[in-house]
């Protein structure tokens, strides 16, 4: 029997709107943790997650157990759990620290990192990645909504990049690109998107500067990543709107006005399609808990 939960563990940056970008592989990370053995256990029941998660053994060894194959890891390596996998921490040190870290790389590139960097087995980590656990170990609060918690984002971009590079140090320098001409312009048209957080963007615009038709980009989009054009930028938007209630002090107009709608009342409506509350009340219900973050990512 095995526990299938996505976000069981963080005390701290609960599903933060986190994302990163290295190389053309694009990331958002939904928790990370520190957890020590003096104040809690190491060991944990069967689980499997919906996204990737790295379990770094910062001191001492770690046993776990993926299947029917226990992995130890020793003092200073790390290992990248696939979603979908069972597995449990069956042995550790009283004394032992790990860390863990949830993420999924954006649409396709999550098929390139799941072919280029899985392989189940334990990696060593580098220098990097032991010196911003530190910092990030001095750093973790259990109020994430903290003047700290930017100082907690920046340092855990630099992690997972660290970690990424440790895991495939190869794949960041090979010369021939690892996506297709139509992955490619779809790369783009995501880092459009991205920048714009969905703010201000036509289909037709997007398909325009990706050098496509509109059929072409949706055809492309549904053939690659599973979504269409529109619910791509409506889902960037949705999000920014989001960060904005939970990390800002705005009014929902001024919200509504820097996300690119007429009106307050528009913006509501957008939000409850897909949230099913209106912005001030997912505002005081998410502020006042320790869940606060992301239903759509």
């Amino acid at each position: 029997m095995f526990k299938e939960d996505s976000t069981v563990v963080p005390r701290s940056l609960i599903n933060m709107p986190i994302s990163m970008e290295l190389n053309g592989l694009r990331c958002s990370i939904y928790w990370a943790r520190i957890i020590k053995g003096k104040s809690e256990s190491l060991l944990t029941i069967n689980t499997k997650h919906t996204v990737f998660e790295i379990e770094y053994a910062v001191k001492h060894p770690l046993t776990i157990q993926i299947g029917n194959e226990a992995v130890r890891l020793s003092e200073g390596e790390f290992i990248i759990i696939p979603p979908d996998t069972p597995h449990q921490i069956i042995g550790s040190n009283p004394e032992g620290i790990k860390l863990i870290c949830g993420f999924r790389p954006d649409d396709i590139s999550f098929s390139v990192f799941n072919n280029s960097f899985i392989s189940l087995k334990s990696m060593k980590a580098g220098d990097t990645v032991k010196s911003l656990s530190g910092i990030i170990d001095k750093y973790e609060d259990e109020n994430a909504l903290s003047k700290e918690s930017t100082v907690l984002c920046s340092l855990l971009f630099s992690l997972l990049a660290a970690f990424t590079n440790d895991a495939a140090p190869d794949w960041v320098d090979k010369e021939e690109s690892v996506y297709s001409e139509n992955e490619m312009r779809i790369q783009a048209f995501l880092k459009m998107v991205g920048e714009k957080n969905g703010v201000g963007i036509s289909v037709s615009e997007a398909a325009a500067f990706v050098n496509l038709s509109e059929r072409q980009l949706f055809r492309i989009c549904m053939s690659t990543v599973g979504r269409t054009p529109g619910e791509i930028i409506n889902e960037k938007k949705l999000r920014y709107i989001i960060f904005c209630l939970m990390f800002t002090p705005l009014a929902l107009s001024e919200i509504a006005d820097i996300c690119g709608f007429q009106t307050e009342y528009s913006m509501t409506k957008f939000f409850k399609r897909y949230e099913k509350m209106n912005p001030s009340a997912y505002r005081k219900l998410h502020r006042n808990s320790k869940e606060f973050g992301l239903s759509h990512q």
